[in-house]
Parts: structure tokens; C-alpha cells; sequence
């Protein structure tokens, strides 16, 4: 049991200091006060900043050490994580301060939704557009999001998320296509080192892979002939669907050429359902 109860107007003003102050002494019954629920309530002190699109109590919030994705069962929103709350009424202010401090834009809660079904679903294009510049979904999450727009009357909201769905579809495709291409070629462990180091399909495809760069992927020096088939993009898959050789020979100087399997994912493509009415944000 929370000593003094949380100060919300402190908060609400910014005022670190006292909501500090407070936390120093709640201490000894808390382990963090400041995720502690309301009394006679199921939010905590974020959840209500984030649905009053309180930015600066937000901010002061979690300064004051509040965990950025806590979430309870709530009658009001169903487990739902303060993103997902600024979501559902659109204060796209806080969703980017909150994804700024390392929300979890893809997490769902108990109902299966997402921030991004929640901002889709009641026309808030705003928030719709942090999120979608936070990398919140994959092309399925987007589509799905665009669907609950569009049943909800948000045709704008709807088009801007289809879109975006398309980007991404077309993005997994070019990085699919690559991680194929360094498997075929033996070189499937070095694949998450290559996507880290910056390199996409589109680079690879119109300037290659000099001997910086395969030093770069750490190539063993007793793997030559690994480091030539990247260097030569032996049996790329150029546009149009024809491999290339490079010039390069198919000697591997003690190289292994294995195959790796193809990795497959299963795409979460099940629709939830979601109602907003209102007029569509601009």
C-alpha cells in the first residue's frame, strides 16, 4: 500500500522533482511506486498521462523510472500498454515519445491488437503515420490495421496503411531474395552480419561486393573461395530472374558450398476486428 498517493498534478506540470520526491518515499512499500495502479483502479500513473495526451507528464513519468510497456488487466483497456492507450485517442505526441523511449510498437495485448490496430481503427491518421515511421509492423500487421480502418469508415487512413503494406511486402521480398542468394552460395551464416552492416538487395545488385566489404562480413581467410563467389556474386539473381556467375569459377578452395535451409515464418494474417467512429484525422 502506496503511502501518499501518486501526484498526478506534479506530473502533469513536469515536475520531476516532487514526483521524485515521492517515489523516494513510497519506496520501502514499492519496489517502483511508479508503476503501482491507482487505488480502486487498474491504471497506473502512464496509462492515464497517455490518455489524457499529457506529453510532458508522460515524459516526467518516465524519467521518474515507470517501465515504458507495463500493462494490467483493465476494464477499460484490455491489457493494454500505454502506446497502445495513446494510440486508441490518438495523441500522436506521445507515441513518439514513447516509442522515443523504447515502446514496443509491435506488442499486443490480451484482444490481439497492436498500437497501430488501435490508431487504424478509430481514423487517427497522425498517430497512424508515428507509428508507421517507428517500424511498428510488418506488411501483414499494416494490411491488417488497414482492413479495420476501412471497415470503420477511415478511407484515407485505409489507403496510407495499404501503401504501406506494398513497401514492406516489397522489402521482405528483396531481403528474402537475398538471404536465398548467400545461402545458395554457402555463405548463409554471414547473412544477419551483411543486413547489420547496411546492405540490401538494391546495393548488392548494382555495385557488388569488393574485398572491403567481404573483410568487412568476416570472411575466414581460409575460406578464399566464399569470398570470391561474394565478390563475383556468383549465381546472383538479377532482375529478370537470371543468376549470375560474375566470371567467377565454381572452385571453392576448400570452401563449402552447402546449402542452407530456407528459413520460413508463418505471417500472424488473422484479422481482428475494430470500430472507430468520428471523423477522419488529416
Amino acid at each position: 500500500m502506496l503511502q501518499a498517493p501518486f501526484p498526478v498534478n506534479a506530473a502533469r506540470a513536469g515536475d520531476l522533482r516532487a514526483v521524485t520526491a515521492w517515489r523516494q518515499r513510497c519506496a520501502t512499500t514499492e519496489a517502483n511506486p511508479v508503476d503501482a495502479r491507482f487505488p480502486f483502479d487498474e491504471w497506473r500513473p502512464l496509462q492515464l498521462a497517455c490518455a489524457e495526451g499529457d506529453a510532458a507528464a508522460v515524459e516526467t513519468i518516465l524519467a521518474a523510472g515507470a517501465a515504458v510497456d507495463a500493462a494490467d488487466l483493465s476494464r477499460i483497456a484490455p491489457c493494454s500498454t500505454g502506446l497502445q492507450v495513446a494510440a486508441r485517442y490518438g495523441h500522436a505526441e506521445v507515441c513518439a515519445a514513447l516509442v522515443a523511449a523504447g515502446a514496443r510498437a509491435a506488442a499486443r495485448d490480451r484482444l490481439g491488437f497492436a498500437a497501430l490496430d488501435y490508431a487504424a481503427a478509430h481514423g487517427h491518421a497522425r498517430a497512424v503515420a508515428v507509428l508507421l515511421d517507428a517500424d511498428a509492423a510488418c506488411a501483414c500487421d499494416r494490411a491488417r490495421a488497414a482492413a479495420l480502418a476501412r471497415r470503420a469508415g477511415f478511407a484515407g487512413v485505409a489507403a496510407t496503411l495499404d501503401a504501406a503494406a506494398a513497401r514492406a511486402a516489397s522489402t521482405r521480398t528483396d531481403r528474402d531474395k537475398l538471404r536465398r542468394w548467400v545461402e545458395s552460395i554457402g555463405c548463409g551464416a554471414f547473412f544477419d552480419r551483411l543486413l547489420a552492416l547496411g546492405y540490401d538487395f538494391a546495393l548488392v545488385a548494382e555495385q557488388g561486393l569488393d574485398a572491403a566489404d567481404v573483410e568487412a562480413l568476416g570472411i575466414p581467410a581460409d575460406k578464399p573461395g566464399l569470398a570470391k563467389k561474394l565478390r563475383t556474386r556468383h549465381r546472383f539473381p538479377f532482375a529478370g530472374g537470371s543468376a549470375a556467375s560474375g566470371g567467377g569459377s565454381d572452385e571453392d578452395d576448400g570452401a563449402s558450398d552447402d546449402e542452407g535451409e530456407d528459413e520460413s515464418g508463418s505471417d500472424d494474417d488473422d484479422e481482428s476486428s475494430g470500430s472507430g467512429s468520428g471523423s477522419e484525422e488529416s
